[in-house]
């Protein structure tokens, strides 16, 4: 099996958080912006999470490993088929 390469595309957009989020942009903050509300471009200005089956999607594009989650879950499952 090859190995997986990682959408450059992808990568160059989000950011992983040490906790393991994916973390984005927001759009529309670029231009227009003497129309929008203070509290709107500061909402603008803030990272978003990825989450959901889009989150799973993406982090199989940038090949990382599931979440901590899953890897304690799945290993705790390991233990009981091992007894």
């Amino acid at each position: 099996m090859p190995k997986m390469k990682t959408h450059k595309g992808t990568a160059k957009r989000i950011k992983i958080s040490a906790g393991g989020k994916l973390m984005r942009r927001r759009a529309s903050g670029n231009h227009l912006l003497q129309k929008k509300s203070a509290a709107r471009k500061r909402t603008i200005g803030r990272s978003a999470v990825i989450t959901g089956s889009i989150a799973a999607n993406l982090k199989r594009a940038l090949g990382v490993k599931g979440g901590k989650a899953r890897a304690t879950k799945s290993a705790g499952t390991a233990a009981k088929g091992a007894n």
